[in-house]
């Protein structure tokens, strides 16, 4: 992380992180294994990664404009790249007793790889602004481009506003009110899916006799996905008494999630078990 200050009220600042993890699985099956499907035991092993990398650069304006009004707004953007990857391979039949190899084989190994990536570009902003610290208002907004949807389809848009106010100080309560404040909020969220679901995809395999073999998907892409949105509002209001010992927080709020990306089940007969649609509607 690293902060500019160009000012005592202006500020850049710039961030990288990253997060990567390797992981590694072995499973031996001896001659002879009590169970075991193979008499002449097996080796499985398996190498996988996966990788985030996060890149964001913020501005940042925090300044009282008055002797009762504080401002904070922030504009910022971001870039995350993911990558995930496995390969594997495994010998059925094991030739020499306890080697374990996938050079040590009597049958052809089977072997496999995956690979896939993803990018998101985002631009967001926020605004902060207190009244006499008694009265808030919290503005967010943020577009996301996302490379699992369509390019026609692949932006996305989300704001969310709040307000909250501190009763206790705005009026004049009764000594047994101790605290009393009330809120609203509206929300907007967007989110993608994974990646490669809007093309038919295939699958390497290993038949018969070490024979290649290519696989169909059984979920149908859909290129035409759009992105998911959950749209929510709420009110609450937080009331504590006799200097905080009896407290009573209540939250009403409705959700309304479209656009679901789910697998919804097909005949059959078209030759797959699933197909991807925007589907379903969630209150």
């Amino acid at each position: 992380v690293v902060t500019y200050r160009f000012n005592d009220y202006l500020s850049l600042m710039g961030r990288i992180g990253l997060n990567e993890s390797h992981t590694e699985n072995k499973n031996r099956t001896a001659f002879s294994t009590v169970g075991a499907n193979n008499q002449f035991g097996s080796y499985y092993t398996r190498q996988a990664r996966d990788y985030e990398l996060n890149m964001d650069l913020l501005l940042t304006f925090e300044k009282d404009l008055s002797q009762v009004l504080n401002l904070k707004t922030s504009l910022g953007g971001n870039q995350m790249k993911t990558e995930s990857s496995w390969v594997d391979g495994t010998a059925e039949q094991l030739l020499v007793p306890d080697v374990y190899n996938l050079g040590n084989h009597r049958v052809y190994p089977k072997t496999g790889n995956w690979y896939q990536q993803k990018r998101l570009n985002s631009v967001y902003g926020f605004a902060n602004l207190a009244y006499r610290k008694m009265l808030y208002l919290d503005i967010t907004a943020r577009n996301d481009w996302s490379s699992s949807l369509p390019p026609d389809k692949d932006s996305y848009f989300y704001p969310s506003f709040a307000l909250s106010g501190l009763m206790d100080r705005i009026l004049t309560l009764p000594d047994v009110i101790s605290f009393w404040k009330i809120r609203g909020s509206w929300a907007r969220v967007g989110n993608d899916t994974d990646p490669y679901q809007l093309q038919d995809a295939y699958y390497w395999g290993t038949g018969e006799g070490g024979a290649a073999t290519v696989s169909q998907s059984s979920v149908k892409a859909n290129p035409d996905l759009k992105p998911e949105l959950t749209s929510a509002w709420e009110a609450g209001t937080d009331l504590r008494l006799f200097n905080n010992r009896l407290m009573l927080d209540l939250t009403y709020y409705n959700s309304v999630t479209s656009n679901q990306i789910l697998r919804v089940e097909v005949s059959p007969t078209t030759g797959y078990e699933f197909i991807l649609k925007n589907a379903g509607k969630i209150r």
